[in-house]
Order: structure tokens, then sequence, then C-alpha cells
């Protein structure tokens, strides 16, 4: 829903011929696009096994997310920077990248499924989301002026959750656990929740 409002703001800006202005929103949608996406790794590594027991009644499914969890920053990354391109009329650069994408999975589902099962398919993923994501991210930052913010973006956010998944953790393992399963994962992220903004502030 975001990535759909965000295309017609970016293409009002640019059609303004306003690149500071431009360039601000961008920077803040990637920026709080990056706070979520960093938090929700934390979620998924911290309540991996969890949230394999109590949705998908199967603590498999547990694993296969605590493995796949580090995707979710450039799945979210690249939702937004497909949206602020084709804002900016990048629509031929975002058709190429998704038919190369399309071009690996079905090689990698083709050489790798067969083979490995599951874990095949697990790879297939990763390397299409990762590649696409840079691809698209590297589009964008050859566009316009503006450079990936490392240590606001990344760092401080990846601080902020580590911090909040350990004491989350060790909350939920000596006070929540003998509360039924889901209240116990629905106490447990929520606290995570105020930890990580608490933490996002005290370090600015």
């Amino acid at each position: 829903a975001f990535v759909a409002t965000l295309t017609p703001e970016v293409s009002r800006l640019g059609a303004q011929n306003n690149p500071g202005r431009l360039e601000r929103a961008i920077s803040m949608v990637l920026r709080y696009t990056c706070l979520i996406g960093i938090f929700i790794v934390g979620m998924f590594m911290t309540f991996a096994g969890e949230m394999g027991s109590v949705i998908y009644k199967d603590e498999a499914v547990g694993v296969m997310l605590r493995q796949m969890a580090f995707l979710v920053p450039f799945m979210c990354v690249e939702m937004v920077v497909v949206g602020i391109l084709q804002g900016l009329g990048e629509q031929v650069s975002s058709l190429r990248y998704n038919v190369g994408d399309c071009l690996v999975r079905i090689a990698l589902v083709y050489f790798l499924i067969p083979s490995f099962g599951v874990n095949g398919f697990t790879v297939m993923v990763v390397v299409s989301n990762v590649i696409t994501s840079l691809l698209n991210l590297r589009r964008r930052f050859k566009i316009t002026a503006l450079r990936l913010r490392w240590r606001e973006w990344v760092f401080r956010p990846a601080i902020a959750t580590a911090a909040a998944g350990q004491i989350c953790r060790a909350l939920y393992s000596y006070l929540l656990t003998p509360l039924p399963a889901w209240m116990g994962l629905a106490l447990g992220i929520g606290i995570m929740c105020v930890i990580y903004f608490a933490v996002l502030v005290g370090i600015g």
C-alpha cells in the first residue's frame, strides 16, 4: 500500500524539477524501510521457533524462517526502490531487472531443486532477491545524488535490533514461557517493539 502511494508522489516531485525535495523524500522512505526491515529480521531470528510452532504447527518452519530472515530488508528495499524508479520514469530498467530475475530463478530451480530439494529452493530465493534488490538500488543511486547512509540506515538499527532481541529472548525464557504459547509470542513481540523503539531513541 505504501509503495502504491509512493509512485505518483515521486513522479510529482520529479516533474517539479526540485532535486532537493525529491532526494529528501527518497531518503526518508529508504530510512524507514531499513528501520522496519532490519527490525523484522531480528523478530524472525528471535522468535523463529515459536512462530513455527504457534502459527504453522511445525518447528521445521521456524528453522526456515531463521535461515531466510535476513532477506526481509532486501525484499522491502526492492519493493520501495522499484516504486521510486517507476515514479522517475525508469520502467524499462525495472522490466530488465525483473526479466533477469526470472531467468536466474528458472536456472536455479532447474539445477538446484532436483538435487538439493528445499535447501535448493532456499538458495534460489536468497540469490534472486539479493541480486534484484541490489541492481534496483544501484540504479536508484546512479540516477540521483543520494547515497546510502550506512550508519543511520543500517548500523544503528542493527544495534537496536540486536539489543532488543537479546533482552526479549531473556525475558521470554524466564517470564513468558509459562504462558500459553500464542500469548507468550504476542507479548514477546510487543515487548521487543517497545525495546527497539527505546534503544533507537537512545542512540539517536
